[in-house]
């Protein structure tokens, strides 16, 4: 299920005043600053696209609407060094045009930051980094703890539960946009119709664009079905819950006479 509940729409030349506002002063530490830009290049390539990744959905809600506070990234990216930053950024999602694809990767190159500060963290800092020029097969990160090199590789597969996140992910952002609108206030059910391959991802995002493209409340096809679920007008309120390094999504509802429930949405 995903809802579209959310009572924001973006402003048609979004677009352009997140391009304005990254470029003075946005009141980022250094190093949120030098992501920001980075991701700024792909929310320019990715177009209307980008706001399907929570990410980049997070940085154009940041710039559009500053008064209501959202918040860019936790504060331990603060005490990444910029080269693991940059050389990550640089290399590892720089020349990726299609939103899936960067979308996957981007994320896999987070959870190696985020290994990085655990590391540290368990150690209680007694390990740094080393400086290295990353190739194709080298690791992707190297620290050094009592003289001796440390190489860690970080691997990420993704699961049948953080492909269906995804397709969440994709037309919730989608709901931010004004031709759009159709999907706001309302809840939807999401069916794969398949056992999911990696050939078959183009396809069912081909399928999700139909649906968003015919602005209806119903859509059937070969890879996914997609219906508005009535059971909205009981409920109170609703909201989604997501870890960003969990492969789950709970869909937390609060019914009409008190009644509480937390599902996990498989």
């Amino acid at each position: 299920m995903f809802d579209a509940q959310s009572h924001i729409t973006l402003p048609n030349n979004w677009l352009e005043i997140v391009n304005t506002k990254l470029a003075e002063d946005f009141c980022l530490s250094e190093n949120k600053t030098l992501i920001a830009h980075h991701l700024l290049n792909h929310i320019n390539i990715l177009g209307k696209n980008s706001v399907g990744n929570p990410l980049l959905l997070t940085l154009i809600l940041k710039a559009v609407f500053p008064k209501v506070g959202y918040s860019f990234l936790p504060e331990f990216y603060n005490e990444i060094p910029k080269d693991i930053l940059e050389d990550g950024l640089k290399s590892e999602v720089k020349n990726i045009t299609n939103w899936y694809e960067y979308t996957k990767k981007l994320y896999s190159l987070f959870l190696e930051f985020l290994a990085y500060a655990k590391l540290r963290e368990k150690y209680n800092f007694d390990i740094s980094f080393s400086e290295f020029i990353r190739t194709d097969g080298s690791p992707d990160l190297k620290m050094s703890k009592d003289g001796k090199d440390i190489f860690i590789e970080v691997k990420f597969k993704e699961s049948r539960d953080e492909f269906k996140s995804r397709l969440i992910d994709y037309l919730q952002g989608a709901s931010y946009l004004e031709e759009n609108s159709f999907l706001k206030g309302k809840l939807f059910n999401i069916d794969l119709l398949i056992t999911v391959r990696d050939g078959d991802r183009k396809y069912i995002f081909s399928e999700l664009d139909k649906f968003l493209e015919s602005k209806k409340e119903l859509f059937q096809g070969k890879y996914i079905n997609i219906s508005q679920n009535r059971v909205l007008e009981n409920i109170l309120y609703f909201r989604f819950e997501k870890d960003l390094f969990s492969n789950s999504v709970a869909l937390v509802l609060i019914y009409k006479n008190g009644i509480y429930s937390n599902r996990l949405l498989a």
